[in-house]
């Protein structure tokens, strides 16, 4: 029973999220590099920022998981209304998570994970509604969480756990 449900949340959690990106991405098209914003590249290692300012408005994803990115997430990042997957984590990112961030109303994947992200979770989060996974641990995030979270609904896996909140998880 318990392995039964280890890997029907596996199969939520990792699998449907991967296959969405696939999908979307498919490893044939230039999206297939290391980092990936849209159409256009960036090398790991650099300032995420200029990547950023560079790329096309008409991304659908950004995929920069363990791509050693530095610096903070811009609130230019809004730029990108057509944004599905914001994937940064695994990188030395610093500061903290841009209140702009609330105006990707399309997001279905947001991944801040294994950074030094500070401050707290926006309470525009609550406008993400077709979030279904969102990841900011572990980070050095503080305060309560937001009770915007409950307004994401279609949420099927949360990673929030290794971070200095304080308070009780909104129900």
């Amino acid at each position: 029973f318990f392995k039964d449900h280890l890997v029907l949340l596996f199969v939520r959690l990792v699998f449907l999220p991967l296959l969405v990106l696939l999908l979307a991405c498919p490893p044939s098209a230039k999206c297939a590099a290391s980092c990936l914003i849209g159409t256009s590249t960036c090398v790991p290692g650099s300032v995420l920022s200029s990547c950023i300012a560079a790329a096309p408005t008409s991304a659908i994803s950004i995929d920069c998981l363990f791509k050693d990115f530095r610096g903070t997430i811009p609130s230019e990042i809004s730029k990108f209304t057509s944004l599905t997957a914001l994937l940064l984590g695994g990188s030395p990112l610093t500061g903290t998570i841009p209140s702009e961030i609330s105006k990707l109303v399309s997001l279905l994947y947001l991944e801040l994970g294994s950074s030094s992200l500070t401050g707290t979770i926006p309470t525009g989060i609550g406008l993400l509604t077709r979030l279904t996974s969102f990841g900011v641990a572990p980070n050095l995030l503080r305060g309560t969480i937001p009770t915007e979270i409950v307004l994401l609904t279609g949420l099927v896996g949360v990673q929030i756990d290794t971070n200095a909140f304080t308070g009780t998880i909104p129900p």
